[in-house]
């Protein structure tokens, strides 16, 4: 009956934030349908097997980093988990969701990193929450923001920008952004499988639609936000449990050697790793103990 509960429950239908408003999160009805079909070609398996390749990059960049970090220690280096799987899925969420290098992990500095913090505090400040789900009236009345104007600018300015170089073809790359442009212009095409994929969600050879270049990166914003602190705190919670369970640990890491030694020193690929069964386990129970939303509400539409 998901078709009577397309719209989040609450008063999200109030406008507290300029680009959140457009995206995915907070449309309703019909314009949230309309978002839906063009957005569910970009997830199928053929369009996420592209992007995987992008996020192996960034892990591979990663790996370097802190082994050469263990080595100048000796064989290990004491790390301050949240900090470093925020960045590496900055960077994750840049390249693929932003189409750029985020530069996270290795940059201390990074402009993507300071977003990230500022998005984080911003989405979790009291005052912003109080406001904005308790008395949302007066959070608009007062012409308050959920994200500070440098988050807007810093969106609109690079999210723009690069859509315009996909646009004039001075670069194509097989992530979100790419994505978004050919699925505004009615240009992206689905591949075998994709079809049967997208039976649910009708979303099947759309045309071209009549969003908005803010539409768009409004989608880009929210699938930072809803990407990046959740994934951050997942590693996180999973390499504590990992340490608190050092039979687990081992047999993870026996799976992983085991599917190394297959490929003979080649990445595993996409659907490899999906083959993986117990890390699958793994990541699967430190969900279910440490979920990084615990509850989402929906309004019903009609009987």
């Amino acid at each position: 009956d998901f078709d009577s509960f397309v719209n989040r429950d609450g008063n999200h239908n109030i406008e507290t934030d300029r680009l959140l408003s457009k995206s995915i999160l907070i449309l309703r009805d019909q314009r949230w349908k309309d978002m839906r079909t063009m957005l569910s070609p970009i997830f199928t398996t053929s369009k996420m097997k592209y992007m995987y390749g992008l996020l192996t990059d960034c892990m591979d960049e990663f790996i370097k980093l802190y082994e050469d970090k263990a080595k100048s220690n000796g064989g290990s280096t004491e790390i301050e988990t949240h900090d470093m799987f925020a960045r590496i899925t900055a960077d994750g969420i840049s390249t693929t969701a932003l189409g750029f290098k985020g530069d996270c992990v290795t940059n201390k500095d990074s402009k993507i990193y300071e977003i990230a913090d500022a998005i984080e505090a911003d989405f979790t400040n009291p005052i912003n929450v109080t406001m904005n789900f308790i008395f949302p009236q007066l959070f608009k009345i007062f012409g308050l923001q959920m994200f500070r104007k440098s988050i807007h600018e810093f969106f609109q300015t690079n999210v723009l920008n690069e859509i315009q170089r996909r646009r004039d073809g001075k670069i194509t790359r097989p992530d979100v952004i790419q994505l978004l442009v050919q699925a505004k212009e009615g240009q992206l095409k689905l591949e075998a499988g994709d079809a049967e994929e997208l039976e649910s969600t009708a979303a099947k050879g759309k045309k071209e639609t009549n969003w908005s270049d803010d539409d768009l990166v409004a989608q880009a914003l929210v699938l930072f936000l809803g990407g990046f602190e959740t994934t951050a705190m997942l590693m996180q919670s999973m390499s504590f449990e990992l340490a608190k369970n050092p039979d687990i640990q081992k047999t993870l890491i026996e799976e992983v050697d085991e599917m190394l030694e297959k490929l003979d020193g080649k990445t595993i690929s996409y659907d490899q790793l999906n083959g993986m069964k117990f890390i699958e386990m793994v990541v699967n129970e430190t969900l279910r103990k440490w979920p990084p939303f615990r509850a989402f509400a929906r309004h019903c539409v009609k009987d």
